[in-house]
């Protein structure tokens, strides 16, 4: 994850100021997924992937 976001930083792609922190703050996301998802939830998997992704490209400073 850090290769990927520091070549992104790298290629100007991403702009975030600490990319292993961003890394971390990623990986944190696909661990607590389990967290976030139950059958009787009012999110749907839909739901939480495009909030997901939206999140993880905020993290990294998507351009």
């Amino acid at each position: 994850m850090l290769e990927l976001v520091t070549r992104g930083v790298t290629d100007r792609v991403f702009d975030t100021p600490d990319p292993r922190m961003a890394s971390v703050a990623l990986l944190s996301l696909g661990i607590d997924i389990a967290r976030w998802y139950r059958d009787d939830n009012l999110w749907s998997p839909e739901d939480i992937a495009h909030r997901y992704a939206d999140m993880a490209l905020r993290i990294v400073g998507a351009r």
